[in-house]
């Protein structure tokens, strides 16, 4: 809706028509299940009341698709990408497509490469939400003079290890040594895929040589099979401008807070400000320090 920019009058008229077709629809419903004891005319009246709505209803996405395209594209739609398309049109030889989807207690991950489709079953026999949770609050407190930092470096290799033995190792022998485009289902869709590690390090503390999966896989993200689909439509325009980067500095040390707390200062950023200018001196373009 945002998106769209669509006017908060025609959203309240789409909702108060369905809300009357499902009424009217519900009423209907409760009195032709009465059988022979049905009230005829109030069906029949019921009957043109829902003809009358679903009328104005269709007018109104007409209305839709006509001045509101991006709004009706993403709402009514309903298109999707087979996987001969996604393998013909979409992946190269050195790319695998992997989207997840996560139940209550079970979870799927299709793999597409251009010449194989795998539906792998990923039981939940773990409580994968919490799981995930720790995993990123152990990552997002990360602060060398918490007191409690050995631990949330042991829990951090922990859990990064088990997801990846849990959602990942099903299907690495699949995705060998290619590229990763992953469309992540449900609590997935806040994982770092990159920050996982392939086997339980010996040093928790040693970030350095961990084996995350970045290492052996390039890692990027989408929605959906159809709009990746439309990312490389013919028609679409590709950007051909240069290359800017942003590189701000924090120099305050950074301070240390009771264990618990997520009020932390910014700590230095001791390689952004030479990462923006080496890109600049391989792309050129702009560039914007402190």
């Amino acid at each position: 809706e945002k998106y769209s920019n669509i006017p908060d009058s025609l959203l309240e008229k789409e909702t108060d028509l369905k809300v009357e077709i499902a009424y009217y629809e519900a009423q209907r419903f409760n009195e032709n299940q009465k059988g022979d004891e049905g009230d005829l005319n109030k069906i029949n009246g019921w009957n043109n009341k829902i003809f009358e709505l679903k009328e104005e209803y269709t007018e109104l996405l007409e209305q839709f698709k006509t001045e509101y395209p991006n709004y009706y594209e993403l709402r009514y739609a309903s298109k999707t990408v087979s996987v001969e398309e996604i393998q013909k049109e979409i992946l190269q030889p050195d790319e695998a497509f992997i989207e997840y989807f996560v139940g209550d207690d079970q979870a799927f991950a299709f793999v597409i490469t251009t010449d194989t489709f795998v539906m792998e079953y990923i039981p939940i026999i773990f409580p994968l939400q919490s799981w995930v949770d720790e995993f990123r609050g152990s990552i997002r407190v990360y602060n060398p003079l918490r007191e409690d930092i050995r631990y949330l470096n042991q829990k951090y290799v922990n859990l990064a290890n088990e997801l990846y033995e849990l959602i990942f190792k099903p299907i690495e022998s699949i995705v060998e040594n290619k590229s990763l485009v992953i469309v992540p289902g449900g609590i997935l869709g806040y994982l770092p895929f990159e920050a996982l590690l392939k086997e339980l390090p010996d040093e928790a503390e040693n970030y350095k040589d961990h084996p995350y999966l970045i290492n052996n896989h390039s890692i990027s993200y989408n929605y959906s099979a159809f709009l990746l689909k439309e990312k490389y439509a013919p028609n679409k325009t590709s950007y051909s401008g240069g290359f800017l980067g942003i590189a701000p500095r924090f120099d305050s040390p950074t301070d240390y807070e009771p264990p618990g707390s997520r009020t932390y200062e910014l700590g230095a950023l001791r390689y952004n400000i030479p990462e923006v200018e080496k890109i600049q001196n391989l792309m050129g373009g702009k560039i914007f320090i402190d």
